[in-house]
């Protein structure tokens, strides 16, 4: 049952951070449950093919060292074929993380002139504790549709 609730927990944190990033051709950004949610993570997100990128994070009291210290990890990286065209997925599984912990994050492509990296983002890990809580669970496929942008 606490497995259940906590892959909820997870599920609802990752739905609230899918969204398009700032950074070159960086897109897609979500959080996805793990088995132990809280100690581990795991990132993922879209880039152009071929593009390498890189996730740099540290627990949030110490951010603002981020560009200095923060801990680097290359990720896994898998083409997804679709109708539209081939997409390059990339994810980043962060273990060894405290519980009850916010931690901040930020993704990077890089360029001919460097690094350009999105804005950071956090995301907390779960608490070891067994405390009653509720959630909202919905769905989007973050797949747009210029030619029905409402859809």
């Amino acid at each position: 049952m606490k497995k259940i609730f906590a892959a909820a927990i997870f599920l609802l944190l990752f739905l609230l951070s899918c969204s398009t990033a700032i950074a070159h051709s960086i897109s897609n950004i979500a959080l996805i449950g793990t088995d132990s949610p809280c100690t581990k993570q795991t990132i993922a997100w879209k880039t152009d093919l071929g593009e390498a990128s890189l996730l740099e994070y540290l627990p949030q009291a110490d951010a603002v060292h981020l560009s200095e210290s923060g801990i680097r990890h290359t990720p896994v990286m898998r083409l997804l074929f679709t109708n539209p065209g081939a997409v390059q997925c990339n994810s980043v599984r962060l273990g060894d993380l405290q519980p009850d912990t916010t931690y901040t994050y930020r993704i990077g492509s890089h360029t001919k002139t460097g690094i350009e990296w999105t804005e950071p983002r956090s995301f907390h890990t779960a608490s070891r504790s067994e405390e009653a809580f509720s959630f909202l669970v919905f769905g989007d496929s973050q797949n747009a549709m210029p030619s029905n942008p409402d859809y």
